[in-house]
């Protein structure tokens, strides 16, 4: 059976496109129960000669605070390497389970330095089984159309 790509993949977390000022932004957490790996999209515009811009994905049990994932973070992003760049980051569940406190959510946090920065953030989640993603999209997908 073909399946399509936009049934085996979901919109799970974003960071809206915006020009952020200094600090830090979360995606939103993603529940990793039917989902077996994570890919976070961040595109940058262009930024500023001070700006600098770094992700990292952080897990949590629950309502627990956030802690950062090992090695789960991106080179740092300034202006002579980060200007209208795309930058992809994956994470699978075994990985997360790997670290053994039963973390059950992840996110991505995006913090800019310097100075503000135009960027944002799309998570992609591949779904285990045949669970139609589109009941785990965001609702802000406002339409999922399959031109086959």
């Amino acid at each position: 059976m073909n399946r399509h790509l936009s049934e085996t993949l979901a919109v799970v977390a974003t960071i809206d496109p915006a020009s952020y000022n200094v600090g830090s932004t979360n995606s939103d957490w993603i529940a990793l129960s039917r989902i077996q790996r994570v890919l976070f999209v961040l595109q940058t515009g262009t930024l500023a000669a001070t700006s600098t811009i770094d992700l990292k994905i952080q897990a949590r049990v629950g309502t627990g605070s956030p802690v950062d994932v090992p090695g789960a973070t991106i080179t740092q992003l300034t202006k002579a390497n980060g200007d209208n760049r795309i930058v992809v980051m994956e994470v699978s569940t075994p990985r997360i389970d790997s670290l053994a406190a039963g973390y059950d959510q992840i996110r991505a946090t995006v913090t800019v330095g310097g100075a503000a920065a135009p960027l944002s953030l799309v998570a992609l989640a591949g779904i285990i089984g045949y669970y139609p993603a589109a009941h785990v999209d965001l609702a802000d997908v406002a339409e999922i159309i399959q031109h086959t």
